[in-house]
């Protein structure tokens, strides 16, 4: 009895494997297939210019958002009012400041 539950386990277990390998495989061949026919075929030094220009982009809108984040603790660390350890505040200080 205890082989055969054992057999039984090990049989699911690998059925189980090889389903998902193949379920991954299928949905790896759909994407490469829809990647190719969505992206033409783009000369090499387009396609790196492309990759720059979004780069150097996604670089910008990080810069702003840290001196954002930069700005906030700045104003937020000179007019932190004194609150008991523990307890939650709403305030917002420099609020006409921070957009």
């Amino acid at each position: 009895m205890d082989e055969e539950f054992t057999l039984m386990l090990f049989t699911g277990m690998f059925l189980g494997v090889v389903m998902t390998l193949l379920i991954q495989a299928y949905g790896r061949r759909k994407v490469k297939k829809a990647l190719g026919s969505a992206m033409p075929a783009v000369p090499q030094a387009e396609a790196e210019e492309r990759r720059v220009a979004l780069l150097a982009s996604e670089n910008e809108r990080q810069q702003g958002q840290i001196g954002r984040l930069e700005e906030r603790n700045r104003c937020w660390s000179a007019s932190r009012p004194i609150v008991p350890k523990g307890w939650r505040t709403r305030l917002k200080p420099c609020a006409d400041r921070i957009k």
